[in-house]
Order: C-alpha cells, then sequence, then structure tokens
C-alpha cells in the first residue's frame, strides 16, 4: 500500500494506470486493486448505506441519499448523504481525492455556495473512517443530526 501511495503521489504512475495493468489470475493482481480502491476511495456507495444505517441506529431519522442540488449559475453537484432537518449535508471522500489542489479547491466552492444557496453545511469524511471504525464515526456524527436531550437518553 505505502509503495503504492508513494508512486502515485510522486506522480509516477496513477490509479488509472496501475488498475489497466493488473493481470488476470496473477496473486498481487487483485492486492492491487484493493489498493487503488482504497486510495480513490473505490465505490463509496456502500460505505455511505452503511453510515446512513449506522445514524439511522442511532435514532437519525429523515436521511436522503444522492440529493441534487443546482447553484444560481447551473452547477450541479450530488450530496452523498443529507439531513434535511438540520440541512447537513455528508460527503464521503476517499483518501486520494483532493490529491490535486483543483478538485481540493472545487468541493471548497461547491461546500460555500451549497452554504449560501442552500443553507446547507457540510461534513467531510473520509471513506477510511467509514471502513476502519463506523462506530465512532457514527457516534461523533450524531450530535449533528439530533438534539442534546435526544442523545442523552439513546
Amino acid at each position: 500500500r505505502d509503495l503504492v501511495e508513494k508512486a502515485v503521489r510522486d506522480r509516477k504512475t496513477t490509479l488509472t494506470r496501475l488498475r489497466a495493468r493488473r493481470q488476470r489470475g496473477l496473486k498481487g493482481s487483485a492486492a492491487i486493486g484493493r489498493v487503488c480502491d482504497e486510495l480513490s476511495g473505490g465505490s463509496m456507495e456502500i460505505d455511505v448505506r452503511r453510515l446512513k444505517e449506522a445514524l439511522e441506529a442511532r435514532g437519525v431519522t429523515g436521511l436522503e441519499t444522492e440529493v441534487h442540488f443546482e447553484s444560481e449559475s447551473g452547477a450541479s453537484a450530488y450530496a452523498d448523504l443529507l439531513h434535511r432537518a438540520t440541512m447537513t449535508l455528508v460527503e464521503v471522500d476517499g483518501y486520494l481525492t483532493h490529491i490535486l489542489r483543483e478538485v481540493f479547491r472545487t468541493d471548497r466552492r461547491r461546500d460555500r455556495w451549497m452554504r449560501k444557496q442552500h443553507k446547507a453545511v457540510t461534513l467531510r469524511v473520509d471513506v477510511m473512517e467509514i471502513r476502519e471504525d463506523l462506530d465512532a464515526l457514527a457516534d461523533e456524527l450524531v450530535e449533528f443530526f439530533l438534539p442534546a436531550s435526544s442523545q442523552a437518553s439513546a
């Protein structure tokens, strides 16, 4: 993992190139695939669903996935999770999602227009937080969705 991460960070290769070079049947092929998925965030739909379920198990209701928003200028974005009652978005990103400065900036601009035009606050989490310690993450996030009195009784 560290070797692949260093090669990608040093711009000696890309995750796309690594995936394209994988050979069927080789033991290392599956390992490289897992590393590429981890570093890029892979398909995070399952992770978003797992986070949603963990929050619902803690009493959070009204969570919606893949909610479409548009800016006044016509820009379009989808929220991974939205709690409409508090207008709180949860965005799940992979480790290398923000390796490029422009992607990092684009997400921050999007956070600002979501706040300004839709009165929505964005919370960003790393997909590995879900994969490695979902319970701790859900316990931490629940405070953003439930009133303090509800949390004390939960």
